[in-house]
């Protein structure tokens, strides 16, 4: 697990008295982000060639931007604006993978997963003396896929890759697919 959350503040205060009056101004501005991280897992040999792994995770990613903006002229507002910024991404993972496992020669991987996506890519709100504001979006999605991939070594410097994966990824009330080839090879000299 790993939770981490930085905080940055920075601004400028001013404020003077003269033939003109009282005059005030504050400048505030604070920049919030963090991530978090929770993962959990299983894995088990079901016998000396065939292994399990199960595992879940979530994760978040946020940041928050505000700022505070004050000026007084003897004691009255003459401006006043409060502005802040949000987004975020969380997402929710859950798989299963299989590896067999034949002498040196052959390892063979299979395995499926599945993700729940929401994002808020911006969230906005504006206050002024006259003005109010609020603007928001929300998003989600889902994407599974399932998968198989071998690695051959027919030779000790010979390595041959193969694979087949199929994704499908459903946003907005529309999906999405797509289907993967691999063939890759690797010599050793």
């Amino acid at each position: 697990m790993y939770w981490g959350n930085d905080r940055l503040k920075f601004g400028e205060k001013d404020s003077s008295v003269n033939d003109d009056g009282e005059y005030s101004m504050k400048d505030i501005n604070k920049f919030n982000w963090g991530n978090l991280l929770a993962v959990t897992g299983y894995s088990h040999a079901l016998n000396d060639r065939l292994q399990m792994d199960i595992s879940a995770s979530y994760t978040r990613y946020a940041s928050a931007l505000r700022r505070n903006y004050l000026e007084k002229q003897d004691g009255a507002f003459d401006e006043k604006l409060d502005k802040s910024t949000e987004n975020s991404r969380q997402d929710i993972l859950l798989q299963s993978n299989f590896g067999y496992f034949y002498k040196d020669m052959i390892k063979l991987k299979w395995g499926l997963s599945y993700s729940f996506h929401h994002f808020r890519p911006e969230q906005m709100e504006l206050a002024s003396m006259n003005v109010s504001s609020k603007t928001r979006s929300n998003y989600s999605a889902q994407s599974g896929n399932i998968y198989i991939e071998n690695e051959w070594n027919p030779f000790r410097a010979l390595s041959i890759y193969t694979g087949l994966r199929f994704v499908l990824y459903h946003a907005e009330r529309e999906n999405h697919y797509f289907l993967v080839l691999m063939i890759l090879g690797e010599a050793v000299l």
